[in-house]
């Protein structure tokens, strides 16, 4: 799987409140992929030192391990202090959410959205530009203070994919949201019986599936082919290619070195 851990946190509802904390992945058909449970009374500093120390026991600090997450300050607290080498990213959705709260102009969703997914940086700046000049530089300074390099693809240090938002947890936290409102040992065999559930169905439908790729890299694979049908491509030495896509501009790939002008 892609080194790309979604953490999040929600409410148990039953008679003993707490929180459930949840640290998730893709797997390589884009399914939930549970990697840790944990509850605990609050979102609090303690909690999440105590569940990132749970979980460096599954999934060891390295350079290359990215974490999505919302602002929570005592999550940004955790990982810090457990998982010094991983780099963290803000979840795009939280982030929208918050930019609409504050600034209450749902345009500037689209241009944060536009701006945070881009994958070069002269998109990103050009997307960025125009949020200064709809809002007044308002909004522009807010996103400077969370950190571009947190929320654009363009500028992050490490590798975050497609994986821009913590959409995933929350399709976890809705499958789970009657068993929040069970007392703890409940909850947890809940959790322990619906995985096992995921986990059968998806080995049939891997034993069933033909190919090196998971059906949904192949559907993923099969547009972009017919996307790339437009480019123009030239070899320059090597592996190193020169590409004019349908608009003109024109790119130098190396595919060893698996760059892009």
């Amino acid at each position: 799987m892609r080194k790309v851990i979604i953490i999040d946190g929600t409410h148990v509802k039953g008679k003993f409140v707490g929180c459930l904390l949840t640290a998730s992945a893709h797997d390589g058909n884009y399914q939930i992929f549970p990697i840790a449970f944990g509850v605990v009374d609050s979102e609090n500093n303690q909690a999440w030192s105590w569940f990132f120390n749970k979980l460096l026991a599954v999934v060891p600090d390295a350079e290359d391990l990215v974490f999505i997450l919302d602002r929570h300050t005592a999550i940004y607290s955790g990982i810090l202090r457990v998982y010094p080498m991983a780099k963290h990213c803000a979840c795009l959705l939280h982030l929208q959410r918050n930019v609409q709260t504050i600034f209450k102009k749902r345009h500037l969703l689209y241009l944060l959205r536009k701006a945070a997914r881009a994958y070069k940086m002269e998109d990103f700046y050009r997307h960025f530009n125009e949020i200064k000049v709809v809002d007044i530089i308002a909004c522009a300074d807010y996103l400077i203070r969370v950190g571009l390099e947190h929320l654009a693809r363009s500028l992050f240090e490490g590798a975050r994919y497609n994986i821009m938002t913590s959409n995933l947890a929350e399709s976890l936290n809705a499958a789970l949201s009657e068993a929040r409102e069970y007392p703890i040992v409940p909850l947890l065999e809940y959790v322990r019986s619906m995985m096992m559930g995921w986990f059968a169905t998806r080995r049939e439908a891997a034993a069933r599936n033909v190919g090196a790729l998971t059906p949904k890299v192949a559907e993923i694979l099969s547009k972009n082919f017919t996307d790339s049908t437009g480019y123009a491509v030239k070899v320059i030495i090597n592996e190193e290619y020169k590409v004019v896509d349908g608009n003109g501009m024109y790119y130098r790939v190396d595919l060893e070195r698996k760059t892009c002008s």
